[in-house]
């Protein structure tokens, strides 16, 4: 029993690295590589100056959400390549509605929305 105790943490980081392993060869093996919706082109343009302008601006308090700004940025992308449109689309809003500050957001909210139609 003594044995097994000690060697039962090999096994379990075998049992963990051999799915990863299999994930990761599988990814680099040339598989489908995901792509990135038409729908979210327009609202992804509109985000990315809305973004490049939050993180020009120094300010303290768009500091304090960069991080939010970007996560979001990142998420909508994800949903876009996984086809989630519409999750896609709630985060675009977010990112364009003004909530996070920055002039190119409440310009570019009139082409996310024009865009929608």
């Amino acid at each position: 029993m003594t044995q097994f105790l000690t060697r039962f943490p090999v096994w379990a980081g075998l049992m963990l690295l051999v799915p990863a392993a299999v994930v990761a060869w599988s990814a680099a093996s040339g598989g489908p590589k995901p792509v990135f919706d038409a729908q979210c082109e327009a609202w992804d343009s509109a985000a990315a100056a809305a973004v490049a302008e939050l993180v020009a601006d120094r300010s303290p308090a768009v500091e304090q959400r960069l991080g939010d700004v970007v996560f979001r940025l990142r998420r909508a992308r994800a949903y876009c390549r996984s086809g989630f449109i519409s999750l896609a689309q709630l985060d675009y809003r977010a990112l364009l509605d003004g909530r996070y500050g920055g002039h190119a957001a409440r310009g570019a909210q009139s082409t996310a929305s024009a865009s929608n139609r």
